[in-house]
């Protein structure tokens, strides 16, 4: 009997060794203070979390938020990205980026009309975070741009970490 109970007890010793793990409680994720905040038409507008995600590399910088009514702000860049002031029109929007505001299906862009233009400012930079502010006006997408429907979009800021 005690031949048999040696194995297994060796056996049942290693087991358990190998099952523990002093990091076991720790987590892995990553989680950063993601936000972009403004007020469209007076309006607070708030987007973090999982609803909000960009890329950022030599190419531009691009800025996706959305909540689960279909509501969302976007803005990229095109091109090398630094510290400083964009300004955004219907002139340059092939060339500089734009910024816009959607409700479920109407887009309201700073490139889209001679009315709608804007600015944003990038304050801060750095290999994986940016943080600045913008405002713009957007005119309606979906209209002529005679007499389109237009939000201002104000008091904007954002800061985003890319993993």
């Amino acid at each position: 009997m005690k031949t048999i109970m040696k194995p297994f007890m060796i056996l049942l010793f290693i087991v358990t060794s190998f099952s523990c793990s002093s990091d076991d409680d720790s987590s892995n994720s990553t989680t950063y203070d993601n936000f972009i905040r403004a007020k469209i038409n007076g309006v607070s507008y708030e987007a973090t979390g999982s609803g909000l995600h960009g890329s950022f590399d030599e190419e531009g910088l691009d800025i996706d938020s959305r909540d689960t009514n279909g509501t969302g702000m976007d803005f990229y860049i095109i091109g090398n990205v630094s510290q400083g002031t964009y300004n955004f029109s219907s002139s340059n929007v092939t060339t500089q980026g734009r910024l816009n505001y959607r409700l479920t299906g109407e887009n309201f862009s700073s490139g889209f009309c001679s009315v709608s233009n804007g600015t944003l400012t990038i304050t801060s930079i750095n290999g994986k975070t940016v943080t600045g502010t913008f405002s713009f006006t957007g005119s309606s997408m979906s209209e002529s741009c005679l007499n389109p429907s237009t939000k201002a979009i104000t008091e904007g800021s954002f800061k985003i970490t890319f993993p």
